[in-house]
């Protein structure tokens, strides 16, 4: 528990100051990079390693012989515990999703594809809704859900800002098209987690997930237009998105 809230405060104080006074952020005593959550995790996790499991070092200056430590104690969390107990799959696939939006971003990739895609602005956005949600629903079956979201938000970020359509229009269905990952185990870890213990045929997990993927489809494709309009105000192009043409165009220039 103690670590759980420490790792909180790390990640709050890395944002803001606590006291008011100046972002920590903005102090170079140890380093010049920004510091952000991973910083904050990695400093528990550290701690894991460095803690004893048992606290009897407190008893290493007692007058009693009897309650003084004889061995070293082991820490909280060894690395042997970490190789084993450790998904690293799961870490792989995660960080192989951050890296590919990552590199598709930089390297302009999410821009060329919407260029392409432009033609799409000339139909209803209702349809080029229903496009999108249909294509990150069968994508992500393949794919891990962060990768595929990785990838097509951007793509379809671009072609809202492009089209003068709220961003949130596309992607926010999009979004939640990318976790209709029901038919097969290497759409998400807990797939693979459910079906490799049972000993569960592909046939049969497509069997079950196509049914619950498409009442999700049908769920979202009826609910989204007539709620996201009224609480998000879909209908008009935001400022903010404005913001995002300028400051790109700036940095470009």
């Amino acid at each position: 528990m103690f670590l759980r809230g420490s790792t909180a405060a790390l990640k709050h104080t890395a944002h803001t100051d606590p006291f008011k006074k100046f972002p920590l952020h903005e102090l170079h005593v140890l380093t010049l990079a920004n510091v952000k959550d991973a910083t904050a995790a990695l400093i528990v996790v550290m701690l894991l390693f460095i803690i004893p499991a048992k606290p009897n070092f407190i008893y290493f200056f007692s007058k009693d012989e009897s309650k003084k430590p004889t061995a070293p104690s082991a820490p909280l969390i060894t690395w042997k515990v970490v190789q084993q107990k450790l998904p690293w799959g799961l870490i792989f696939l995660l960080g192989g999703g951050f890296a590919l939006a990552e590199g598709s971003s930089n390297s302009g990739m999410s821009k060329l594809i919407a260029v392409h895609l432009g033609g799409l602005a000339q139909l209803p956005k209702f349809s080029v809704m229903v496009l999108a949600s249909l294509f990150a629903s069968i994508l992500t079956e393949f794919s891990s859900n962060v990768a595929v979201a990785n990838v097509i938000l951007p793509v379809l970020a671009e072609i809202c800002i492009n089209a003068k359509w709220h961003p949130m229009y596309l992607m926010m269905p999009a979004a939640l098209a990318c976790s209709h990952a029901f038919s097969l185990p290497v759409g998400t870890p807990p797939n693979a987690i459910a079906a490799a213990p049972c000993n569960l045929p592909t046939g049969e997990m497509v069997k079950a997930g196509l049914g619950v993927s498409v009442i999700a489809m049908i769920v979202l494709l009826a609910i989204f237009p007539w709620l996201g309009e009224p609480i998000f105000g879909l209908s008009e192009f935001p400022e903010w998105a404005g913001e995002v043409v300028v400051a790109v165009a700036n940095k470009t220039i």
